[in-house]
């Protein structure tokens, strides 16, 4: 009910180091912390915690209505659902590590991009050289670019950091994009379906399962990550999750390289 739902806020906001007292300071990571509390504290199921999602949007919707708020700071949270993709075995990721280092080491980094630092096709065909950081491993993605419309900053692993430069992608010009025509440097800016044509290509090639998606990688990547005993925090900075609903409770993101995520060297 949602009597329910508002007792369980009242509660998770007396439990808060610093309870907010006033309506304007429920804003969006007060809500990203208060649906990881139901999901991950009280260990109540995604489909509880959409619920709450749903009452929190509702709320706030009506308060903006009555002029209590400028905005609804919960618009932008998502509902959970459950990845259907599949995770490729280590067999196959090295078969395809194997097969594109001799064949195609520029759509490998694509590759290492969505496996290792989970930067999607749309992303990766707006990245300019001028967005890594080579002596601090990092990249920062601006908030246009984005998939969150924010600018953040992640750790490229040094494995794929001395790759990109052995590739001599660095040799471009700053402002031309990491992949463009033939998925490597240049000055016009392609349709991300360049990238996922090519992946449709590989699985013919090497007769690969169907169901192994070019986002499959993601999801392996994310895997090993949690197998070699990452910490949730360090993943979910990777991956710029907005809340840790499936990992772990909020923290600040980060503006360096993750430590653990730099000497990072995986199946691929």
């Amino acid at each position: 009910s949602q009597e329910s739902k508002i007792k369980k806020l009242v509660a998770y906001n007396q439990q808060r180091t610093s309870p907010i007292i006033y309506l304007y300071q429920l804003d969006k990571r007060f809500c990203n912390d208060f649906l990881d509390y139901i999901h991950l504290e009280l260990k109540l199921s995604p489909q509880y915690r959409n619920n709450c999602l749903t009452f929190l949007k509702a709320f706030c919707s009506f308060c903006v209505e009555k002029g209590l708020m400028n905005e609804n700071p919960a618009s932008g949270s998502r509902k959970l659902f459950q990845k259907r993709r599949k995770v490729i075995p280590p067999s196959v990721i090295r078969q395809i590590s194997e097969y594109l280092m001799s064949n195609d080491k520029h759509f490998l980094l694509s590759c290492y991009l969505l496996y290792y630092c989970y930067i999607r096709p749309i992303e990766q065909t707006r990245l300019r050289l001028r967005y890594f950081n080579v002596k601090n491993c990092t990249l920062t993605i601006p908030s246009e670019d984005s998939k969150n419309r924010t600018t953040q900053t992640i750790t490229i692993p040094k494995k794929v950091m001395i790759f990109m430069l052995d590739l001599g992608v660095f040799d471009y010009p700053p402002h031309y994009f990491l992949f463009s025509n033939n998925i490597m440097p240049g000055n016009v800016q392609v349709d991300r379906r360049l990238i996922t044509i090519r992946w449709t290509r590989l699985k013919k090639e090497l007769k690969l399962d169907k169901d192994y998606t070019f986002y499959s990688l993601k999801d392996t990547g994310i895997t090993e990550m949690l197998d070699k005993k990452l910490s949730n925090i360090s993943v979910r900075d990777q991956a710029r999750h907005s809340s840790l609903a499936v990992t772990d409770v909020y923290t600040r993101h980060r503006d360096n390289a993750d430590k653990a995520i730099l000497d990072l060297d995986g199946t691929l």
